[in-house]
C-alpha cells in the first residue's frame, strides 16, 4: 500500500513540476534558419548572388510588404510556415510525416498532406500551398525574366521567403513528434 501511494504521490508531483515539452517555437525556426544561411552557399560564394545581379544587402519584400536582406527572408518564410497569417489554422497540420505509415497528421478530424509533398508540391498541385518549392522555383523563373524592377524584386522576395518555408520542414522532421501521429499543435509553437 506505501508503494502505490508513494507511486501516486510522485506521479502527482511530477505532474505538477514537469512541463508539457513541445516541439520548437516559431522563432526558433528563424534562428535555425539564419544559421543554415550563415553556412551556405549564399555565404561562402561571392560569385553566387553576383551572377543573378544580386547583393548580399540588398533588400526585397516579404508577404507583409517588409524590406528585409536575403537571410531575414528566408527566416520569415521559416517563421511564417508556422502560420503567423490569415491560414495559421491550416499550415501546420501539413508539418508531418510518419515514415512508417507514409502518411501525414490523422487526429479526429484533422487530417494534413505529408509534411514533403506539402513542401516540393511535386505530386499534385495545391491551391492552398504558395510557399512550395515547386513555387519558389516559379518566383525564380519570374524574377529572372521580370520586365519590370518591381517585379523582379517582388519575386526576389517570394523566391528568399519561399525557401525558408520550405527549409521549415526539414527542421520540423528532426522532431520526433512531426514524423509520428503526434498532435501537438498549440499557439504560437510547431
Amino acid at each position: 500500500m506505501k508503494f502505490i501511494l508513494r507511486s501516486v504521490a510522485l506521479g502527482i508531483i511530477l505532474a505538477v513540476v514537469c512541463q508539457t515539452v513541445f516541439a520548437y517555437e516559431i522563432d526558433t525556426h528563424a534562428r535555425l534558419s539564419e544559421a543554415s544561411v550563415a553556412t551556405s552557399v549564399l555565404k561562402k560564394d561571392s560569385t553566387l548572388l553576383k551572377d543573378l545581379g544580386l547583393t548580399a544587402s540588398e533588400k526585397f519584400k516579404n508577404s507583409d510588404g517588409k524590406d528585409k536582406v536575403i537571410d531575414l527572408l528566408i527566416a520569415d518564410g521559416a517563421r511564417f510556415e508556422d502560420g503567423l497569417k490569415s491560414d495559421c489554422e491550416t499550415r501546420p497540420q501539413h508539418h508531418f510525416y510518419d515514415p512508417a505509415r507514409d502518411q501525414g497528421l490523422r487526429w479526429l478530424t484533422v487530417s494534413g498532406e505529408k509534411s514533403p509533398d506539402w513542401a516540393l508540391e511535386d505530386i499534385k498541385d495545391n491551391d492552398k500551398q504558395d510557399f512550395s518549392y515547386k513555387d519558389a522555383r516559379y518566383y525564380l523563373y519570374r524574377a529572372l525574366t521580370a520586365t519590370t524592377e518591381e517585379d523582379r524584386n517582388k519575386y526576389f522576395g517570394l523566391t528568399f521567403q519561399t525557401l525558408g518555408h520550405v527549409i521549415h520542414h526539414p527542421q520540423d522532421m528532426a522532431q520526433p513528434q512531426h514524423v509520428r501521429n503526434d498532435t501537438h499543435i498549440m499557439a504560437g509553437e510547431d
